[in-house]
């Protein structure tokens, strides 16, 4: 899409940090506009004395990736109450936490938290659940990530089968396909309700 417009807006309640309409729209909530031009300032290389590219400003240009990847999929339109807009979530900034440090090469700078920013998800306890079934059922989360990225550059919806053909292409001798899509399902089932509770949502 282009970028259509930026808009502004106080500290988000559900603790975003930023959003996207998926049509050239973004959102910074908070400071992460400042964010986001300061780890600007610190590619370009003529930052104050007092500036320091720090790990906000990388989690910034992680951030501000995962939502162009929204442009770039486009929306999958759940509501915020239905268990599959975080099944999509997820898988997103799970493919956004291993593919920002290429986007930061492409302006100009070097990803220099890489290994911090994978262990501090957005999303967390979504992205958590995924990671639990993966060590549970020893499937490689590098190798899972990059299954699920050629399925989302094709599409922005991705379903629990989707994830649970994802764990068996990449280690199939541990996977029951059935049993591990009714675990998963009934995880984010249980994670949506309490986080929506959690949010007023």
């Amino acid at each position: 899409h282009g970028v259509t417009g930026i808009i502004q807006k106080p500290a988000s309640p559900h603790g975003y940090y930023m959003a996207t309409y998926s049509d050239g729209r973004f959102i910074f909530y908070g400071r992460s506009d400042r964010d986001v031009r300061s780890a600007m300032i610190g590619i370009i290389g003529d930052e104050p004395k007092y500036f320091k590219y720090g790990v906000n400003e990388e989690r910034a240009l992680q951030s501000i990736f995962h939502e162009i990847r929204h442009n770039t999929v486009g929306s999958y339109n759940y509501t915020e109450r239905n268990p599959l807009r975080y099944v999509c979530e997820s898988v997103h900034e799970l493919v956004s936490l291993y593919d920002y440090p290429r986007f930061i090469e492409n302006i100009g700078g070097k990803a220099m938290f890489h290994e911090k920013l994978l262990q501090a998800p957005a999303y967390g306890e979504f992205v958590g659940g995924i990671r639990s079934l993966l060590n549970k059922y020893k499937v490689d989360e590098r190798r899972f990530v990059e299954k699920l990225k050629m399925l989302e550059d094709t599409s922005p919806r991705v379903s629990y089968s989707d994830i649970v053909q994802a764990m068996y292409d990449v280690n199939p001798k541990y996977i029951d396909r059935f049993d591990v899509g009714d675990e998963l399902e009934d995880m984010f089932k249980t994670l949506t309700d309490d986080y929506v509770k959690r949010n007023n949502q």
